[in-house]
């Protein structure tokens, strides 16, 4: 664990002035402890890409000193050359300071504690992470904002909101290598600038986010493993997963052979209901999805469906992996 030095979080609005044009900067609205973290990965897609590497900063919001944790992740596939020369993270780097993934997850989430979790491009970090500590059974559950939000949300006529962009527009420069500790705290100086930009009201309301709509993840129609344990069966996954992505939990029984479908039908033996139901929550205090309502209809009519929350589907997975 090392430490990063600021001074006072106060002095990070002061120096992103350009952005945000406040004599009087106010950092009250902000978590008193929260951690910024960026990852660096082998792809795009968190169910079949890797992380390679972790970068964090937990954040007293009024103390002079914040510590970091940095971390090389040993992938199984080989690091594509773009992702390379992005990320100048090379093969030879990984043989002498990666370390395994569920050590160092292990470490992360000790590091993380229940603190509020903030990334640039949140749904991205937040997907490879949950994914993997799923896979090593492991859990992250930790509330989670997005930097790129606020920026959105402080500064809407920006032309480009690349976290590049944002820092040229304010004299610093991150050219050449991402790396995740430099991009971590790059997106600590445009999240505290954008909350001071936006104040304590309308701050307050981007993190509790009652009126951002978390659409459901698409769903692919896709057959089983004729060999898997689970062959034979036709699984549905319905609303927000707060364990891990649906795609990489529908991988999962696709793998066990499960044929998996985005809705349910009279071919259905399995429904997954997500924890989270924020998005089809509606005023009426409705809270089941149409597939979750549309499962109890068919087995009041005597159709066989089980229906699982994300834990007993994983425990179902545990039973035949």
């Amino acid at each position: 664990m090392g430490w990063l030095i600021f001074g006072s979080l106060l002095f990070i609005v002061l120096i992103l002035l350009v952005l945000n044009r406040k004599s009087n900067p106010n950092l009250s609205m902000l978590p008193k402890q929260f951690v910024v973290l960026d990852i660096e990965t082998t792809g795009l897609d968190s169910s079949k890409h890797e992380i390679i590497e972790i970068g964090a900063i937990k954040v007293t919001r009024d103390s002079l000193n914040h510590p970091t944790f940095q971390t090389l992740i040993k992938p199984t596939q080989k690091i594509p050359k773009k992702i390379t020369q992005i990320t100048g993270i090379t093969a030879d780097m990984i043989d002498k300071e990666g370390l395994e993934l569920k050590t160092e997850l292990t470490e992360f989430i000790d590091f993380i504690g229940d603190l509020e979790l903030v990334a640039y491009n949140a749904p991205f970090d937040m997907g490879f992470l949950r994914n993997a500590a799923y896979k090593h059974n492991l859990e992250i559950k930790n509330r989670s904002n997005c930097a790129l939000v606020a920026a959105r949300k402080a500064w809407p006529d920006l032309k480009s909101y690349k976290l590049t962009e944002l820092a040229k527009l304010n004299g610093r420069s991150i050219e050449g290598h991402h790396r995740a500790l430099q991009d971590a705290e790059f997106t600590l100086l445009v999240y505290t600038a954008a909350a001071s930009t936006l104040g304590v009201e309308n701050f307050a309301r981007l993190r509790e986010g009652p009126a951002r709509k978390s659409y459901p993840e698409k769903v692919v129609k896709t057959e089983g493993n004729p060999s898997g344990a689970l062959n034979g069966e036709v699984i549905v996954f319905t609303a927000e997963f707060e364990l891990c992505t649906i795609k990489y939990a529908g991988m999962i029984a696709v793998g066990l052979g499960c044929n998996l479908h985005p809705n349910v039908t009279k071919k259905t033996t399995i429904l997954v209901v997500g924890n989270k139901v924020s998005y089809f929550t509606t005023k009426s205090g409705n809270t089941k999805t149409g597939n979750h309502k549309k499962a109890l209809e068919y087995i009041s009519r005597g159709q066989a469906i089980r229906i699982l929350t994300e834990s007993e589907f994983r425990e179902l997975v545990a039973r035949y992996q």
